[in-house]
């Protein structure tokens, strides 16, 4: 986890800066010299300048040996050293405790406090009143012979993708989308590639949205709000977004219900900047990715129901993190049948990643490669190994591999 920086007083400046104090109240409790200028009163009968004769005999039999003076060594005061200890050691543990029961009755971090609102926060709306084609625009794509579809949309655009799924009767991807800009040489420059656009033939179904290019402190802006629907009989998809984006994946129903959802055999998913939150279901494989950049991921991911329950088959789900945090929920509906699980989870830029397991009925085994962790229900291996980790059975047929240069924090 990242360290976070003590701006504080240190302990012994603390300590110092009391018993500086108490110091000070203790001396004032002292009565002071009068420093008021003025007349001093004398008695009324002042003693006359009487020397006795006897006395200034003796003057001359005094000892003339210069007597040496104690000087007395000034020690540290105990009591103002305990007393001020006792202070500082009372503030510490009331500051404490007070944040212990901030963070107890607060709310829990997910990693989304930075996230803009949904569709109104990514800038580029109100001011940007030239329209691509006009307006709303409505697509309808094949998907490919694999059961296959893609989205990439390019250049420095920002803005919004909404997964979610189509009418059970729709065999074919459908989009629609805005893309807006207050540049109108902007807009000219924006660029739709996808099957069918041009004549000849054409097996790959794939949606190529190119937006232009421009710095980040550009009066220019560019932005698309996209929304595709999902047919059931899709088994692969890839959403892909360079530039800054929030992509939302939708579910019509329950996400671990058994009915209309996304349900893609091979799902992929990827945002280079932004934010990818939602919930997805794990077919055969899952991947998800923001390694190219520093997009933050919070996905609820979701085994369906195995097609053979006498013998359910491997879910694998797979994740690459860049600079930006992850938060990764792995939940197993208790409904089905328990499905093996195959998780490999890599970050390469010391970002910190959270792997929720604890609703997965995890059963294996873990190699937990990372820098620096924090785990929670499972117990380490004594000798080395292949796995460093397990919980429930050290004979289960889940695994998990991680590999991190930075924190991983894992729960079960």
């Amino acid at each position: 986890m990242a360290p976070q920086s003590n701006s504080g007083f240190s302990f012994t400046g603390m300590v110092g800066a009391t018993m500086g104090a108490l110091k000070k109240g203790h001396l004032a409790g002292y009565n002071k010299v009068s420093t008021e200028e003025g007349r001093v009163t004398l008695p009324v009968h002042t003693p006359s300048g009487y020397q006795d004769k006897d006395l200034e005999e003796e003057e001359g039999l005094l000892n003339t040996r210069t007597m040496k003076r104690t000087i007395k060594r000034r020690w540290l005061n105990c009591g103002l050293f305990c007393k001020a200890i006792a202070i500082v050691v009372a503030i510490f543990f009331i500051i404490s405790a007070g944040k212990l029961i901030m963070w107890a009755i607060g709310p829990a971090i997910t990693g989304l406090e930075g996230m803009p609102v949904f569709s109104e926060s990514l800038g580029c709306m109100d001011d940007a009143s030239y329209l691509y084609n006009g307006g709303e625009t409505t697509l309808s794509i094949p998907i490919g012979q694999r059961k296959d579809h893609s989205i990439d949309i390019g250049g420095s655009a920002v803005g919004t993708i909404t997964v979610t799924e189509a009418a059970a009767d729709i065999d074919e991807v459908q989009y629609k989308f805005t893309i807006r800009s207050n540049d109108m040489s902007m807009v000219d420059q924006i660029d739709l590639t996808y099957p069918g656009l041009k004549p000849g033939p054409d097996s790959t179904s794939r949606l190529v949205i190119g937006t232009p290019r421009y710095p980040r402190d550009s009066s220019s802006c560019v932005r698309y709000d996209v929304v595709m629907y999902i047919p059931r009989a899709l088994k692969k998809l890839h959403v892909a977004s360079h530039a800054a984006c929030t992509c939302q994946i939708r579910s019509r129903g329950p996400p671990r219900s058994g009915g209309n959802n996304l349900r893609s055999t091979s799902l992929s998913l990827e945002v280079y900047r932004g934010w990818l939150v939602g919930q997805a279901s794990i077919v055969n494989r899952t991947s998800i990715a923001t390694q190219r950049g520093d997009g933050v991921m919070n996905v609820h991911v979701h085994p369906t129901a195995p097609a053979d329950p006498e013998n359910p088959s491997q879910v694998t789900l797979q994740t690459y993190s860049g600079a930006g945090r992850t938060d990764l929920f792995f939940e197993n509906d208790k409904v089905f049948a328990h499905r093996p699980i195959k998780s490999l989870h890599t970050s390469a830029m010391r970002a910190d990643v959270y792997l929720h397991y604890k609703a997965a009925e995890f059963d294996g085994n873990i190699n937990l490669g990372s820098s620096s962790f924090t785990a929670t229900g499972a117990k380490p291996y004594s000798a080395g190994g292949s796995w460093t980790h397990w919980v429930g059975d050290t004979d289960g047929k889940d695994e998990i591999i991680v590999k991190s240069k930075g924190w991983t924090g894992l729960y079960f």
